[in-house]
């Protein structure tokens, strides 16, 4: 039987990736200072993507999410912000288009500022200095007093974060979202390129059938799916003091939900089942997550489906049973060798810090080395995810050895780039 949970509980259990704080009693008063802050996201805007990834796991939508490996102090401008959204709208366009179906956009932002270190330790011409953690930490710059732990940098990334959720929202409900404008997403140094005029094409056709919904009486001032749009922020719940602080009893339920983002995952690092960061994520009821990386063994993989913790981690809603969980798994584990998940595929293009992971209709971007936003859009294959789901869906009639083989074709296919 599992223990009682609570906000805290965390604390009693052993704990990978925490940042060493010289002065505790400093901390302790900065945790203190975020409880009493006004929250970044709501609880019922955290029930609104739980049902939406409900959605995506049934196959009737995809989920987008993106952004960087670890936000900047340093960055934070509106100029990139907005050409963040600009792209990531250009991108879910282009798949709910290609892929007749919606697209729940999730980013990784506003609140994206921790990262986990293979060492604790950086050397650098024989001196050795505490690892960079993220800039909601420590500072980048290799010196003993920017790499010492200071609480008050938790108080700087919650104020980014606020600035940026202000911004976004007003992106995504003020107007900017509005496919009207879907001709002026393009970014400027990508207008003139064969992606920019792949991209200007698809923008003609929306602009078609946008003419004729306006001639049948639907227009974006009577129809608000046609002029805003929903977004999403995720992160990685590293730093278990901060998410601590933002972990609030909804009103209207009576359940846990953590403010500090909509979906929060567990990393490749952090996600031992009697660890601590396992112990807070299974107590809030935020659609969750756990990354899986390559070091994980298939057999140690399917040993997580009995905890019904990680179930909801791993499968976001869906998956309940464990012979639910294996199925999923066993797809997944045929074709871990191309790091493929579920039953999908996995393509690779850059945005920013991008890479694309098809899922079964799970589209996910998650951090690599930098890169430009024109290369997301040249990268992006429009064809994939039409292609992918319709492949899946046909799969899915078959017998199970038909099955398997098809699925095996569709992994050898999407591996090599098509």
């Amino acid at each position: 039987m599992a223990s009682r949970w609570s906000p805290e509980s965390w604390r009693s259990k052993k704990i990978e990736q925490a940042p060493v704080y010289p002065d505790l009693s400093q901390l302790e008063q900065v945790e203190k200072q975020l409880a009493t802050f006004p929250p970044l996201v709501f609880a019922g805007e955290a029930r609104e993507l739980k049902s939406k990834l409900g959605r995506v796991a049934a196959g009737e939508a995809f989920l987008l999410q993106g952004g960087d490996c670890a936000e900047s102090f340093l960055e934070h401008r509106a100029d990139a912000i907005r050409d963040f959204f600009r792209v990531f709208l250009q991108m879910a366009v282009v798949l709910t288009y290609a892929g007749g179906s919606p697209v729940v956009k999730v980013g990784r932002l506003a609140g994206q500022f921790a990262k986990p270190r293979s060492s604790a330790i950086e050397m650098q011409d024989g001196k050795s200095l505490p690892s960079y953690r993220g800039d909601i930490v420590n500072g980048i710059e290799f010196t003993e007093a920017a790499r010492q732990a200071d609480p008050q940098r938790m108080l700087m990334a919650y104020r980014q974060s606020a600035a940026t959720l202000n911004l976004v929202r007003a992106f995504a409900q003020g107007g900017y979202a509005n496919l009207e404008h879907v001709h002026r997403w393009n970014l400027g140094f990508v207008k003139d390129s064969p992606a920019g005029h792949r991209y200007q094409e698809l923008a003609g056709h929306i602009a078609e059938t946008l003419r004729f919904m306006r001639a049948c009486g639907l227009n974006a001032d009577n129809t608000p799916q046609l002029r805003t749009t929903s977004f999403y922020t995720s992160h990685e719940a590293l730093l278990l003091g901060y998410e601590q602080a933002f972990t609030r009893v909804d009103s209207t339920s009576g359940d846990w939900y953590a403010t500090s983002g909509h979906f929060l995952w567990a990393g490749d690092r952090t996600r031992q089942l009697d660890h601590a960061h396992i112990e807070y994520l299974r107590g809030i009821k935020n659609p969750i997550g756990a990354k899986i990386g390559p070091g994980l063994q298939p057999e140690a993989l399917l040993t997580l489906s009995p905890f019904g913790a990680v179930l909801d981690a791993l499968a976001q809603s869906k998956l309940t049973r464990l012979d639910d969980l294996t199925a999923e798994l066993r797809k997944s584990l045929a074709s871990a060798k191309f790091g493929l998940s579920g039953s999908g595929a996995q393509v690779r293009l850059r945005m920013e810090d991008y890479a694309r992971l098809f899922d079964a209709g799970f589209i996910q971007l998650t951090a690599l080395d930098p890169a430009k936003a024109k290369q997301a859009w040249e990268g992006t294959p429009a064809w994939a995810a039409r292609e992918i789901r319709d492949a899946l869906g046909r799969s899915n009639q078959l017998p199970p050895e038909a099955k398997r083989q098809m699925e095996a074709q569709l992994v050898g296919t999407y591996a090599k780039g098509k």
